[in-house]
């Protein structure tokens, strides 16, 4: 395996180990503990917001890296195999970024915006699903680890 070739193994590897354990963060601790700490969930949205200013953009560079060094890591790999299995999986792992994308989508164009303007009652429902959506994230995104761990082994 040549430096180049390694290079993008480490760089796909470590990004989405960084994006894993971010949303499991997200998913197990920060909106799982911290709302503890606040006197009111409207207090809480309001530290949750400003928490997470920007971090869209940067949930987006790590999707679209991991997404780059996947695709440049398949065609690699690729060297002309068509065992069904290894191609298999990586349709399967490739679908299950896009996936992962269309719910970031989704969380960060749609759900956060409401999340930020309600109210109420309201704060509730898109907490929950938030959580929801966020499990999803991480299924998915583990997902892909374990079928990119098991494409390698083969």
């Amino acid at each position: 395996m040549e430096f180049a070739e390694t290079a993008l193994r480490i760089g796909h590897a470590l990004v989405g180990a960084i994006w894993l354990g971010s949303i499991y963060f997200s998913l197990m601790v920060l909106h799982r503990q911290s709302p503890s700490l606040f006197d009111t969930i409207e207090e809480f949205e309001e530290y949750v917001t400003g928490l997470s200013d920007g971090n869209r953009w940067r949930v987006l560079s790590a999707l679209i890296t991991t997404g780059v060094t996947g695709v440049l890591l398949m065609a690699i790999s690729y060297r002309g195999t068509e065992d069904p299995v290894w191609l298999g999986l990586m349709v399967a792992k490739a679908g299950a970024l896009l996936v992962t994308f269309g719910v970031f989508w989704f969380v960060s164009w749609r759900l956060w915006p409401e999340r930020v303007f309600a109210v109420g009652d309201e704060i509730v429902e898109l907490q929950r699903r938030g959580t929801i959506l966020r499990a999803a994230m991480f299924f998915f995104v583990a997902l892909s680890f374990v079928l990119g761990i098991i494409a390698h082994v083969l």
